[in-house]
């Protein structure tokens, strides 16, 4: 049975951001059972890196409410935002998805590279912008 609950809230500020490309809202992020087998099944069997999904489940939160940059997603893409961290040293992202209602989504999460992310827009980051309130 597909279910989803609240993981967590966006700061004002970012959410501003987002509103500014799709119409958001609300804060609360949602992380729902299809999301969840998403990202685990990416990480354990398709690139056999448990080290990373362990990584990204006790950091979902922290890349959400303190994300080092917001990038805006690809068209060709599910989600329409990534939410990058750099965590011991790694870029990790999280793609979120913003519904018509305007909620927002985890789609999916991975470890990247700076290589990778030069293909997205930087919408906001700590560099170039006030820090989320």
């Amino acid at each position: 049975m597909l279910a989803r609950d609240v993981l967590c809230k966006i700061k004002p500020s970012i959410r501003n951001v987002l509103s500014v490309h799709r119409i958001c809202n609300e804060r609360e992020v949602f992380l729902s059972t299809k999301s969840l087998k998403h990202i685990y099944d990416r990480h354990i069997f398709d690139k056999q890196s448990p080290a990373d999904f362990l990584t990204i489940m006790s950091s979902l939160t922290k890349i959400i409410r303190f994300p080092d940059e917001v990038r805006k997603d690809m068209e060709s893409k599910r989600g329409d935002f990534l939410f990058v961290k750099t965590i011991n040293g790694q870029p990790y992202f999280i793609s979120l998805e913003v519904e018509q209602d305007g909620t927002i989504n985890v789609v999916s999460s991975s470890a990247t590279g700076e290589k990778y992310l030069k293909n997205f827009t930087v919408l906001w980051s700590w560099g170039t912008a006030n820090p989320p309130s």
